[in-house]
Parts: structure tokens; sequence; C-alpha cells
């Protein structure tokens, strides 16, 4: 699976995506990112599925586009 990163994040892994062996939903793509990368359990940020934000955990394909994304600031 590939997952697009943002801001902070690809300071952290070096990369503005990354590709990961695919998983069964979110929790799972969690746990897998933190044990490749586990200085970001110590960074905030959102999980968009497809253009849509997460708040819970959902069934992940193959095809899915993910995104890790920073806070944001506004101004």
């Amino acid at each position: 699976m590939k997952i697009l990163l943002f801001g902070e994040l690809t300071d952290i892994t070096k990369n503005s995506f990354i590709e990961i062996e695919t998983v069964n939903d979110i929790d799972e793509l969690n746990k897998s990112i933190h044990q490749k990368f586990p200085s970001l359990q110590n960074h905030k940020y959102q999980i968009a599925v497809n253009s849509s934000l997460i708040t819970k955990n959902i069934s992940l394909s193959e095809t899915d586009e993910i995104a890790f994304l920073p806070p944001f600031a506004g101004g």
C-alpha cells in the first residue's frame, strides 16, 4: 500500500510517500507505520482515505488512496 505524507511527516520519514504491506484496516495501518517509523507515535496526524478524514477504524483495500496529514494552521 502506498501512503502519502505531508508537512513535518515527510521530515520524519525522509520521503513524501512510503509503501507498506497490505493491511486490513486503520488499526493495522497505524501499527505497521509505528513499527516502521517509531517516531511517528510522538506526532499528531489525521488519516484520510479516498479524500475523507477518518475518525474510526475502517476496512482498507489495496486501491484506497491513503494520506497522513499533520495538523494545519490557518491564517
